[in-house]
């Protein structure tokens, strides 16, 4: 991590900061959300009591910023990007001289609620 607006993409404002996803390694970053019946995040721990099976999703509205790498030697091609959402691929970015500044993504997904069950997971993997 390190302050975007001067390792990736000027295009960020000063101080904001950000992740490289490196596309030409093929990495990968997962986040696991475990929300309360409110469908406020709660702490991510594991339960005993955990019953994935009577649970009931609810539509969640999934919101993130991403900008193409625009600084250095890396182009395009190098910032291409699965979003998956438990397990499943819900877009393929694939940056254009139309995106070269910051990009908002929002998806409605379906959320799990139930404390101590992290069913909700979102990976970004580099493609």
């Amino acid at each position: 991590m390190g302050d975007a607006n001067y390792i990736y993409n000027n295009a960020w404002p000063p101080g904001t900061q950000a992740s490289e996803l490196d596309s030409t390694r093929n990495i990968e970053m997962t986040q696991l959300f475990t929300f309360d019946n409110n469908f406020q995040i709660i702490s991510n721990t594991d339960s005993p009591f955990c019953n994935p099976s009577k649970l009931t999703p609810q539509s969640f509205t999934l919101s993130f910023e991403w900008a193409p790498n625009t600084v250095g030697t890396s182009n395009l091609l190098t910032s291409q990007f699965n979003v998956i959402w438990n397990n499943q691929i819900i877009d393929s970015i694939i940056p254009s001289t139309s995106t070269l500044g910051v990009n908002q993504a929002s998806y409605n997904v379906n959320a799990f609620n139930d404390y101590g069950c992290p069913l909700n997971i979102l990976q970004f993997d580099g493609t």
